[in-house]
This record gives structure tokens, sequence and C-alpha cells, in this order.
């Protein structure tokens, strides 16, 4: 999705989530960005539902440090890609 104006400036919002496909939406993003001297925001979005447990499974609703390190991995991976190519004002991220 792209936020366009006239002016050559707007957001590229793309979401990530540590895949090939991921990084090759990443790398779009970055050329769009630069093409319409616009910002790009990352936005990792992670799924809360399936980290709810059986209550007799212990500990209900407890982080699962194995998928928020793989959440963790992947954004920094898109975050470390993107500034290679974009100035820190120019991108922002969010792991929500």
């Amino acid at each position: 999705m792209t936020g366009y104006t006239d002016r050559g400036k707007g957001r590229i919002v793309v979401g990530v989530d540590g895949t090939t496909a991921s990084a090759s939406a990443v790398r779009w993003a970055i050329r769009e960005a630069l093409l319409r001297q616009a910002s790009l925001h990352l936005v990792f979005a992670d799924n809360h539902e399936r980290r709810s447990r059986a209550s007799y499974a212990g500990q209900p609703g407890a982080p699962q440090s194995d998928e928020d390190n793989a959440a963790g991995t992947g954004l920094l991976a898109a975050e470390q890609l993107v500034s290679q190519a974009l100035p820190p004002g120019r991108f922002s991220s969010d792991l929500i």
C-alpha cells in the first residue's frame, strides 16, 4: 500500500514475516520509497490468538520465546535491509 502526494512525499507500508517473499516485498518497497521520495514503514503483525492455551496446559497466555524470537528476527532482518538504502528518518517499524 502506498501513500503518494503530488509533492513526491508519502508513506509506503509493508508487512514483514521473515520469509523470502517478505524480503522481496521489502526490496520492492525500498525501490518505491526511493522513486517516490517516500518514507517506509515496516509492520510485523503477530497473531496473539495462537498464544492462548488451555487452562490445564500451564501458564495460560505465557509468551512463547521461540515465536517471539522469530518475530523479532524477521523484523530485524527487514530493518537492516531498509537501513542500507534509506536514512533513519525515512523508515520506521512496528511489532504489533
